[in-house]
């Protein structure tokens, strides 16, 4: 598997990759994770909002940060490791409250 980060390195791209990364402790797949700056590159993903995940040539999501169990889902973590991904970590996704409501 192979996944790309697509950004300039704000915060947000940055706090991508940790997400993606935390999750990836639950999987014990062979995953390549790039960190994707270059804007030609980005741009022929058709990316024009980053950050973006691509996971194996597929874009994901653009201009937000997924969640934890968004980010498992396209990775299939193990369904249990994933349930316990939401609460009880400091993951920041899509909400504002940095993973407290379980979203």
């Amino acid at each position: 598997m192979k996944i790309e980060i697509l950004g300039m390195g704000c915060a947000k791209c940055k706090q991508l990759e940790e997400n993606v990364k935390r999750v990836l402790q639950y999987d014990g797949k062979d995953v390549e994770v790039i960190k994707v700056t270059d804007i030609n590159a980005i741009v022929a993903y058709g990316v024009m909002s980053t950050p973006a995940l691509v996971i194996d040539g597929s874009v994901k999501c653009t201009g937000r940060i997924p969640d934890a169990k968004e980010i498992a889902k396209w990775v299939t973590v193990p369904p249990r490791a994933s349930d316990g991904l939401a609460k009880g970590t400091n993951f920041k996704g899509g909400c504002s409250c940095g993973g407290k409501c379980g979203d």
